[in-house]
């Protein structure tokens, strides 16, 4: 179940990570780097998230085999 749930969140960055460098090129060159600036705060709100996901998800596996 965890290996599951980090695919998910691996999918889930790599897709925004790959849509975001994609406008960035897409884009005028000022714009490009308020869209990568965007997209590293992105990121890292994302990586976050990931890493609460598997922490609540360890928590909870924790809590179960007691």
């Amino acid at each position: 179940m965890k290996d599951t749930l980090y695919g998910i969140t691996a999918l889930i960055e790599i897709v925004l990570i790959a849509g975001g460098v994609y406008l960035a090129l897409k884009s005028p060159r000022p714009k490009a780097y308020t869209t990568l600036l965007k997209l590293f705060i992105f990121t890292g709100v994302n990586g976050a998230v990931s890493f609460l996901m598997i922490k609540i998800y360890s928590i909870v596996e924790a809590w179960g085999s007691v």
